[in-house]
This record gives C-alpha cells, sequence and structure tokens, in this order.
C-alpha cells in the first residue's frame, strides 16, 4: 500500500504542475494571440478531477480528514476507539453507496 500510495502523491502532484502550465498557456493564447486553443480548458477540468480524487484517496491514506482535530483531544483514550471504528464504518458505507448509485446511474 506504500508504493501505491506513493503513486497517487506522484499523480496527484503531476496533475498540480500540468494544471499550472495549462491555465497560464490558455490565457496566452486567448488573450496575447488572439486566437484560444481549445484543448485546456477540458484539460484542466480533467485535471483537478484527477487531482481532487488522488489526492483526497492520499490525504485519507494519511488520515488527513478536515474534521480530524475538531474531536482529538476530547476523544481522548477508550473513547477514541470506538469513534475511530464508527468513521471506518461510515466511511465504508459511504463507499458502498456510491458504488451502488454509480452502478445505477449508469444504466
Amino acid at each position: 500500500m506504500d508504493s501505491l500510495y506513493l503513486v497517487c502523491v506522484v499523480v496527484g502532484c503531476t496533475a498540480l504542475v500540468l494544471i499550472s502550465a495549462v491555465i497560464p498557456w490558455a490565457v496566452f493564447t486567448r488573450y496575447v494571440l488572439n486566437s484560444a486553443a481549445s484543448w485546456p480548458e477540458p484539460l484542466a477540468v480533467l485535471l483537478t478531477i484527477v487531482l481532487t480524487f488522488i489526492g483526497a484517496a492520499a490525504g485519507y491514506r494519511l488520515n488527513l480528514h478536515m474534521k480530524r482535530f475538531l474531536l482529538r483531544r476530547p476523544v481522548a483514550g477508550q473513547v477514541a476507539h470506538p469513534a475511530r471504528s464508527r468513521r471506518q464504518l461510515l466511511m465504508a458505507l459511504i463507499a458502498i453507496f456510491m458504488i451502488v448509485w454509480a452502478a445505477d446511474w449508469s444504466k
């Protein structure tokens, strides 16, 4: 899993660098050359999607959730273990819901 995590980080960073190159190119072709290229905007949207999902997977691997630090101090010791179990169960339920919904939507 560590190697898969590393691949996610590399793909996410590459997508971020490419977005940073594609958007200025789109602005340059539109306003300097007065001939807008047709490919930068769809590519930037696709790279943003890749960055979001792959980055979220890498963040989940490191437990870097936005709400992670909110209840860390109040929920300590014996209460923290059931909270972690409930969090993992909730994430699994959300993943199952998304898979079922996507399969139903694709029909």
